[in-house]
């Protein structure tokens, strides 16, 4: 399973940046960052599609679009990416992110139309499981998924007074909750400037094969130890305050952006490994 989140398609960063023809013909006009933000899910895309043992499965914890009301170039893109990645035969699961997620509930969701294109999308306000619900061309993939349980808990889930007393793993499946938000005890503000709804840490010690998290731009940063939650940072840094130090310094936390690889197996902790170095 590849975990990637806060991708934040549709973040233009500063806009006195432009490319130029000289520098790329084909995005003239746009953007840097957010160009360079698509260059980015054009090479996990690709690599994932052609990586050895095969990839079972993507899932995005949130913030997979900058703005609840998304441009044109950031539908357009998300919609080749995950055609692509059905292409491969590939599952993937959403959830929606604070970014995602309007403040006015009639609105919608921008994540919503992934559904057409065969995505698993999980962006309303309650808790759903996901399990035997993986139509994979390949047998062999398929049997790999036969026992796994996705529990979504997206952003909006968060919201207000949540009961998170009915969120358990399932006996006899690999379980991964898969959430959007800050596990309580993370005091710094999200990239709205705002202080973050949070995940009980109880929750997260319910005995999950794997937590998948997104909100937090540091990659593999574990909240709890002892406890296989890991947030997979975002692709790109998205401000200064996220950009690489030079000289490089052996203790910055954002020296690595990428995703992570995460291998289930019944019975068996989890190996969590950078995607990072393939994404350069």
């Amino acid at each position: 399973m590849i975990l990637v989140a806060d991708i934040h398609l549709g973040f233009t960063g500063p806009t006195n940046l432009v490319l130029t023809k000289a520098e790329n013909a084909g995005a003239a006009g746009r953007y840097v960052r957010e160009v360079d933000i698509e260059e980015s899910v054009k090479r996990m895309t690709r690599d994932l599609g052609h990586a050895q043992p095969a990839v079972d499965m993507v899932v995005i914890a949130g913030d997979l679009f900058h703005r609840s009301v998304p441009y044109p170039h950031a539908i357009s893109f998300a919609a080749k990416m995950i055609r692509l990645l059905r292409n491969y035969d590939i599952p993937v699961v959403i959830i929606d992110g604070n970014h995602e997620t309007a403040s006015i509930l009639l609105m919608g969701s921008p994540t919503a139309f992934l559904r057409e294109l065969n995505a698993h999308v999980i962006n309303g306000s309650s808790y759903k499981v996901l399990r035997d619900c993986w139509s994979c061309r390949s047998s062999e993939r398929q049997a790999r998924l036969s026992k796994l349980a996705v529990h979504a808990l997206p952003y909006r889930a968060l919201r207000g007074s949540p009961d998170f007393t009915g969120i358990h793993p399932i006996p006899g499946y690999i379980n991964v909750l898969l959430a959007h938000g800050r596990v309580s005890g993370m005091n710094q503000l999200n990239s709205l400037h705002h202080t973050a709804y949070t995940i009980p840490p109880d929750v997260l010690l319910r005995g999950w094969d794997y937590v998948a998290l997104g909100d937090w731009h540091i990659h593999r940063y574990q909240p709890l130890k002892n406890v296989p939650a890991f947030y997979a940072g975002s692709l790109e840094a998205l401000n200064f305050g996220e950009a690489v130090t030079y000289p490089l310094r052996s203790n910055d936390a954002y020296a690595l952006h990428g995703a992570l690889d995460v291998r289930l197996h019944l019975g068996k902790p989890a190996d969590v490994r950078s995607l990072g170095g393939s994404l350069k």
